[in-house]
């Protein structure tokens, strides 16, 4: 009896999946250019420890151009460069991982009196390193985040709340729709008209490709904010929502 009930359950082990948490911090740059009344560029870069500094987890560079089809709606054209370490136990990935991100990008700002909600649809065509034999394989990610920014009376202050999630689209999604989720809270501080710092609290889930591994993360994460604006015209030059909803 007991050798059959173990034949019975032995197909589902392979779905077993292991739980791990890390505490990660993260620092996080984010910038735009504006050059044009409609145009602009960005660029994005962050260092990320797993564990809080002691082992490192992944590392981006994220250039792109920004067209503003309205004073609310906004187009992106972008690219991203990820490597992504050897991290907590077990580590979702057993060697270095880098990847090219090629993406396009539409964000709605929606304001509600002085509150500004801001959706983000991003789809990401990924060339992710495997091995030496198949240095990199396509994956298509699409993500969506949902932005709460609530200043505080007249303060300089604001807080941020919302969520951002990733999934794995195409036939070469693996075996999990989820890749990942963050739930997003924080408080943001504008020292100048141009200029904010931000630190935010994320709970990180990640899933691995086989769904064997998810991590549920507890994050801190510093980011600071700027806008450069390059045109000549009068006036001082303000952080637009959507660089302070930008993660």
């Amino acid at each position: 009896m007991r050798q059959f009930i173990f034949t019975l359950l032995l197909p589902l082990s392979s779905f077993a999946q292991t739980i791990s948490s890390n505490t990660n911090a993260w620092l996080h740059y984010m910038g735009t250019f504006t050059f044009h009344p409609k145009w602009s560029s960005s660029f994005e870069t962050s260092i990320r420890g797993a564990n809080v500094t002691q082992e490192f987890q992944q590392f981006f560079l994220r250039p792109s151009i920004d067209y503003k089809v309205s004073s609310r709606f906004t187009t992106s054209l972008g690219y991203t460069y990820v490597l992504t370490g050897v991290y907590g136990e077990p580590a979702l990935n057993k060697r270095n991982m880098h990847e090219n991100h090629a993406w396009i990008q539409a964000q709605l700002n929606t304001p509600i009196k002085k509150t500004n909600l801001t959706h983000r649809w991003r789809n990401e065509s990924r060339w992710v390193f495997i091995n030496e034999d198949e240095p990199y394989a396509y994956r298509n990610r699409m993500r969506y985040m949902l932005i709460l920014n609530q200043p505080l009376a007249q303060s300089p202050f604001s807080i941020l709340a919302g969520n951002e999630v990733f999934l794995n689209m195409g036939k070469n999604a693996g075996k999990t729709l989820l890749n990942q989720n963050r739930i997003i809270a924080g408080l943001a501080y504008k020292y100048n008209p141009r200029n904010q710092v931000q630190l935010a609290y994320i709970h990180q889930t990640i899933k691995n490709f086989n769904n064997t591994i998810q991590e549920n993360n507890a994050t801190i994460r510093l980011s600071f904010v700027s806008r450069v604006e390059l045109l000549k015209k009068r006036g001082t030059p303000t952080l637009s929502p959507r660089i302070l909803s930008s993660l």
